[in-house]
């Protein structure tokens, strides 16, 4: 970790509300049951079986319009309406969202905001590719649901676009296995001056886009009035030079502080997508976020489990894998989940329950899929009786994937996003 003029880096107050909040949320963590979570709905199999059908319609008929986008552009209109209307029907006949969730996504601005995302990604580096997208949408979602708990409309801004492709960059660069540490330490300390406002000459394009990326923050968030932002990124920043002490090779626990290193990677990065929604975030509300991006981390992690055991990466999952049953640690990421979004108090209008209950939707399939995934992690009373309370078959999502890459693989996917976005011309970076 870099050090300035040869002395320990001052703790900031963002740093130190960091520390805290990991503290609780480890706390918390350690004292949430293993007990099987509350469920409530079982899906016999006739069922699965049935919303599996409706599924590879879904796909099928999604497949066809996207084949089939047509070039004139009044009647793109109407094709970007019935992909619309296509996704709603599946979302309330099979996913079983009520009318008032399908807002959220539709009327309450997020399709305008993701639309403009990527026009604005491909303006900003017309080679990025969809996957990268892909995963920065994933955090404008984030931004978009913190807006809708603070009362705020559904916008698009610099701040949302810059650090929501700020990882795409530097995640991809810092997590990638194939590169040598001394490389990614050195990238990471020129990163960290530019974000403490140095003035930095960019060795790459990587580099490049990065501190042009920064930039735009700063445009947005004069750093003499909103100081607590960059102190929030340099703690995202400093949580990620300390995740690299999870890609030194297998440990077992107690070796590392590895969930302690998770926890702090997690919430200081949606603490930091708070701040830059809203700078002037008060405690409960920075603790919410701090433990929502708790969770979220260990949701992904849950999901790569086998990837980082195979490369070396120690989450709290990994370090398990293939020695103990991952039942009860499974459980109370269940009971996590719910903890951090029905204690809370703060977020309480009736937009803001339809969005937890989204999120808990959401959430809870993400590690349904990750029990899909990794079954042989697991016993087999653990998956006979989590498998009751999932919509589709543990063997169907698993192939799923393959399934719907073979169906999608001839698509050009990167026409298709460009139709699907908006056709506004308005500036909205600059």
């Amino acid at each position: 970790m870099g050090k300035i003029k040869g002395e320990e880096k001052i703790k900031s107050n963002v740093s130190i509300i960091v520390e805290e909040l990991k503290n609780k949320y480890l706390h918390i963590w350690y004292e949430t049951k293993t007990s099987f979570p509350l469920l409530e709905k079982k899906y016999g199999f006739t069922e699965k079986i049935r919303k599996e059908r409706e599924i590879n319609k879904f796909t099928e008929n999604l497949g066809d319009l996207l084949e089939n986008m047509p070039e004139d552009q009044k009647k793109q209109d109407v094709w970007r309406t019935s992909i619309s209307s296509l996704i709603g029907r599946f979302g309330l006949e099979t996913l079983e969202f009520d009318e008032d969730l399908l807002d959220i996504l539709f009327t309450d601005g997020y399709t305008e905001v993701t639309n403009l995302f990527i026009r604005e990604a491909r303006k900003f580096d017309s080679e990025i590719n969809v996957f990268d997208i892909i995963q920065a949408i994933r955090n404008v979602w984030i931004m978009n649901s913190i807006q809708i708990f603070l009362g705020m409309d559904v916008e698009f801004s610099p701040s949302i676009f810059a650090y929501s492709m700020l990882y795409p960059y530097s995640d991809n660069y810092m997590d990638n296995p194939d590169f040598e540490m001394d490389g990614k330490k050195d990238f990471s300390e020129r990163f960290e001056k530019r974000l403490l406002g140095e003035s930095v000459n960019a060795n790459n394009f990587i580099e490049e886009c990065i501190f042009k990326l920064v930039g735009m923050i700063e445009n947005q968030y004069p750093r003499v009035t909103y100081p607590q932002v960059y102190e929030a990124l340099i703690s995202i920043h400093n949580a990620q030079e300390k995740s690299l002490l999870q890609q030194k090779g297998r440990t077992s626990p107690y070796e590392k502080d590895v969930a302690g290193i998770s926890f702090e990677k997690g919430g200081s990065s949606v603490l930091a997508d708070g701040l830059l929604v809203n700078a002037m975030l008060d405690s409960e509300q920075e603790d919410f976020m701090f433990g929502y991006g708790v969770f979220l981390q260990l949701a992904d992690d849950l999901q790569d489990i086998k990837e980082d055991y195979v490369n070396g990466h120690m989450t709290i999952f990994s370090q398990l894998a293939n020695k103990w049953w991952l039942d009860g640690l499974t459980n109370r990421l269940f009971h996590f989940l719910n903890s951090i979004l029905y204690s809370d108090v703060h977020f309480s209008t009736p937009r803001a329950k339809d969005l937890k209950k989204l999120i808990e939707i959401s959430c809870s399939f993400l590690i349904f899929e990750a029990i899909a995934k990794n079954k042989s992690l697991y016993t087999r009373k653990y998956i006979n009786k989590i498998h009751q309370h999932c919509m589709f078959r543990f063997s169907y999502m698993k192939r799923f994937k393959k399934k719907f890459m073979r169906r999608y693989s001839k698509i050009d996917i990167n026409s298709i996003i460009s139709a699907l976005v908006c056709s506004t011309s308005d500036d909205i970076i600059n």
